[in-house]
């Protein structure tokens, strides 16, 4: 099975950087909403499980509680298909520049091999359990980042020329299909609202007034990284840049590296990421919160559904940008501040 590709254009940096920005003000309303909510419901503590929608439940009800729901349960699983994809693509990507063209597995097994490589990583609990991975992950992302630059920087190849390449951007013509394509892209990359607050959750209480530091921090290296990267990589590449930008760096020991430790780390960040979602499918059915057969085989099966959908779906920048289009503006834009401006009016003002 061949991966579809698409050479689209770069979004603009200065506009990635607003949109997080943006992105994270939004997440430090949803965590002060969560220490208001405590304060007006004491008793919401015991649903710290989906703490997204008992906020929601307190602010406009049940119906609120159900549409919340089923966004994020959406959102997070939709959210994990393009990272088993992409390491997939990766996986096949390495065999075939080691062994010069002669090792071609097909993409389709690929993404077998790494479902089931995964399963076990998924087994693991709630966040609180996966702090070593937390922390593998930040050395990777960072390692990975600090070796990608070197990669684009080493590329000497005569065609990538700055002047030739920032001809080819000045180019490029306003396009609403790839402007839409970017938003949906950039907001499902800083969509970090379904996993934030089960992390706060599992925060000491009196480390969760703190939760905007917190937040600050992470989307402020997550910027300097993806922005540094994006104006490398558009300066040395223009439009001829890829979905995928493993895919078109010179062949080197490092690359293969790089191959390597995105192929974890996309393991990793889907194990963190899924676990909102886990943990409300073992709710609802009674599945204990100690590890049990029966989470392995939730879990596992979960895995297999979206192994399946990428099969179906093999462009990654096409799920990313659908599930970034449509089903996170709600939870990035517009619950959050309508949540915390009606916990913290109308005389409920903490």
């Amino acid at each position: 099975m061949k991966v579809k590709k698409s050479s689209e254009d770069i979004p603009d940096g200065s506009k990635k950087k607003s949109f997080s920005v943006l992105c994270h003000v939004m997440c430090v309303l949803l965590g002060k909403c969560w220490v208001i909510a405590e304060k007006l419901e004491p008793s919401i503590v015991q649903k710290n499980r989906y703490p997204y929608a008992a906020i929601a439940e307190l602010t406009y009800g049940k119906y609120m509680r159900i549409f919340v729901t089923f966004l994020l349960d959406i959102t997070v699983f939709g959210g994990g298909i393009p990272n088993i994809l992409v390491a997939s693509q990766n996986m096949q990507l390495l065999g075939l520049r080691i062994s010069q063209g002669s090792f071609n597995l097909s993409f389709c097994v690929w993404l077998v091999v790494i479902g089931v490589f995964i399963c076990p990583i998924m087994w693991l609990g709630s966040p609180k359990n996966m702090k070593e991975l937390a922390t593998v992950s930040v050395l990777t992302t960072t390692s990975v980042a600090f070796l990608t630059w070197y990669c684009i920087e080493m590329d000497k190849n005569l065609e990538n020329s700055v002047t030739t390449q920032q001809q080819n951007l000045k180019s490029i013509t306003f396009n609403v299909k790839n402007l839409l394509k970017a938003y949906g892209i950039i907001a499902f990359q800083f969509d970090i609202h379904p996993m934030l607050l089960t992390i706060q959750m599992d925060m000491k209480k009196n480390e969760r007034d703190h939760i905007g530091i917190v937040i600050s921090l992470g989307i402020i290296v997550t910027i300097i990284l993806s922005t540094i990267t994006t104006l490398l990589a558009a300066f040395k590449y223009g439009a001829s840049v890829t979905p995928n930008i493993l895919e078109i760096l010179p062949q080197s020991w490092t690359l293969y590296v790089i191959i390597f430790l995105v192929t974890i780390q996309l393991c990793i960040s889907s194990a963190i990421g899924n676990s909102a979602l886990f943990q409300h499918i073992e709710d609802i059915l009674s599945a204990s919160r100690d590890f049990t057969l029966k989470r392995c085989l939730i879990r596992s099966f979960l895995v297999g559904l979206a192994v399946i959908i990428g099969e179906l779906l093999p462009r990654f920048d096409m799920v990313m940008g659908l599930i970034g289009g449509t089903l996170t503006g709600p939870l990035i834009f517009i619950l959050p501040p309508l949540f915390f401006h009606t916990n913290s009016s109308s005389g409920r003002d903490i």
